[in-house]
């Protein structure tokens, strides 16, 4: 995973802790590295945000198949990276709408 921006808190709970949805409302997200014998640990990204009146926010998420760094990448940066990715899939979904039409009754149109 390639965090863009560092978190305010990082967490890391192990199977027997818990569900993570209650974890998160938690204080005790720090401790020492988690090791689960299941091999169902969890973990955790927080981002305290303040959003305006008109909010938007942008997050992205990378997280490379077990391959390690750049090297799964293609030797791009992760914002570069998810640039490329989120536009191939801008344009994959342009490419499926321009497809659509939808017929209105004359009734329904302004």
């Amino acid at each position: 995973m390639f965090p863009l921006r560092a978190p305010d808190r990082v967490g890391a709970f192990s199977f027997d802790a818990g569900p993570l949805s209650i974890r998160l409302t938690g204080r005790a997200w720090s401790g020492p590295p988690v090791h689960d014998d299941a091999g169902y640990a969890s973990a955790a990204l927080a981002y305290q945000l303040t959003l305006a009146r008109t909010p938007a926010a942008r997050w992205a998420w990378s997280s490379v198949d077990g391959r390690a760094g750049a090297a799964g990448r293609g030797g791009m940066s992760p914002a570069a990276w998810i640039a490329r990715e989120e536009a191939a899939v801008a344009t994959a979904w342009r490419e499926r709408l321009t497809r659509v039409s939808i017929d209105v009754p004359a009734s329904g149109r302004r």
